[in-house]
């Protein structure tokens, strides 16, 4: 600490992860300079976390204790405008939302091509128990008793074979293949009709941007905080309901119709150039450090002092001991 203090920071920028999230306050006082605070997930999943890995004996203690932080922090930045709520309504001026940058392809469209590969593809989805890969064989399996064209592809670890193996004996004559671990992504998503996204938490999901950017709408669980933060259901992918048995293959077979698909199409690379870009994603970052070291909130307007961040962390400590 005494090492980088002697280099007088303008600025800390700490991005969330759960053991480091309480210490960046009192890291970047020690270095006598302001922070700025990253979430790189879902405030839901943020705060489970917060718990597991701090000393906080609740979920509603986790929760003050993470409000708190925020309340001390000159910016604060969420990776998506959904999750901005979830801040106190007294930090809302320092609070930025805007998603992550990736490369934008150019869309390799097939729309209307009757020789276009069916090829429905699950990316990254038996990494972990969260990302519940397994289910999607068992829906597709019954999906292509009458659909008999269609095939499944797996890329990514897989850590559940047995379970998938398990998933895949449903219907033993339908296509479905693991591909192990692929680093080019084109060659995923070139030539994918649909994804499908069955975890059950994400925090910005980089599968649903990557096939956005080729064009591939996405199919994903309306109860998933991260990936309903991305799918606009009928307009760039579909959001099935979990609990309802049948739902994912009620949404491959709306999907396969060809209209609905190149509508979704569009609609997904549509949003990728829109939210996605290098340019607006370093602009929006230029701005929030911008503003975080001259002391501005979001709109530019001067805070008077750092008393307003001490009153608003004090408020917000009082309504923490009111609750606990």
């Amino acid at each position: 600490i005494r090492a980088y203090r002697a280099r007088d920071f303008d600025l800390v920028i700490g991005f969330g992860m759960a053991h480091f999230y309480r210490r960046i306050a009192h890291i970047a006082a020690l270095l006598g300079a302001p922070f700025v605070i990253q979430e790189c997930t879902n405030p839901t999943a943020m705060v489970r976390l917060l718990r597991r890995l701090s000393d906080a004996h609740s979920d509603v203690e986790a929760m003050w204790l993470r409000q708190a932080v925020l309340a001390q922090a000159r910016a604060v930045r969420f990776t998506s405008s959904g999750y901005a709520e979830s801040a106190d309504a007294r930090v809302h001026r320092n609070v930025y939302a805007f998603y992550n940058s990736f490369s934008i392809t150019a869309a390799r469209t097939f729309y209307g091509d009757a020789d276009r590969s069916r090829k429905v593809i699950c990316v990254g989805a038996l990494k972990n128990a969260n990302k519940n890969g397994a289910v999607v064989a068992r829906e597709f399996g019954e999906f292509v008793r009458r659909n008999e064209a269609w095939a499944l592809r797996y890329y990514g670890t897989n850590n559940y074979r047995e379970e998938f193996e398990a998933a895949c004996a449903v219907n033993p004559s339908a296509d479905i293949r693991d591909e192990g671990v692929e680093t080019d992504i084109t060659r995923i998503y070139a030539d994918a009709y649909a994804l499908i996204i069955p975890s059950f938490e994400e925090g910005l999901p980089n599968v649903v941007v990557e096939a956005f950017s080729f064009g591939v709408p996405c199919i994903g669980f309306e109860d998933c905080e991260g990936v309903r933060q991305l799918v606009r259901d009928g307009e760039n992918g579909l959001l099935v309901e979990r609990g309802d048995d049948g739902a994912l293959q009620r949404a491959l077979r709306r999907i396969s119709d060809p209209d609905c698909r190149e509508r979704l199409s569009r609609g997904a690379y549509e949003f990728a150039k829109r939210n996605f870009g290098f340019e607006q994603w370093r602009t929006n970052w230029l701005q929030l450090v911008h503003h975080a070291i001259h002391g501005l909130d979001r709109d530019g307007r001067r805070i008077s002092d750092e008393g307003e961040f001490r009153q608003t962390w004090d408020r917000l400590l009082e309504s923490y001991r009111i609750v606990c």
